[in-house]
């Protein structure tokens, strides 16, 4: 969403391909989970997560652990989209 970002050089940058990243774009504006920002400096401009997947004796189906800084939230599941990137934003903006 970085104005004059290269899809194709964010997805190499986090080992996607560029119809995955397009593709998740569109579908985040068509839901309204994210719109298109004004220009804003590039330290503030929004970025993917690393996402690291850890298996352990208790994991269980449907449970996330999201880590901002040095912040967590904990995730489970049929929470709402709207819910969580509320969540999400406030930490954020913290």
């Amino acid at each position: 969403m970085t104005p004059g970002a290269n899809v194709s050089a964010v997805a190499r940058a986090h080992d996607v391909s560029p119809q995955q990243v397009f593709a998740w774009r569109r579908k985040a504006i068509r839901s309204g989970a994210i719109a298109m920002l004004p220009e804003r400096p590039l330290a503030e401009a929004q970025s993917f997560a690393t996402v690291e997947v850890a298996h352990g004796e208790d994991d269980r189906v449907g449970r996330l652990e999201i880590v901002i800084g040095d912040a967590t939230i904990r995730v489970v599941a049929n929470v709402s989209s709207s819910l969580l990137v509320e969540a999400i934003r406030a930490l954020r903006s913290a």
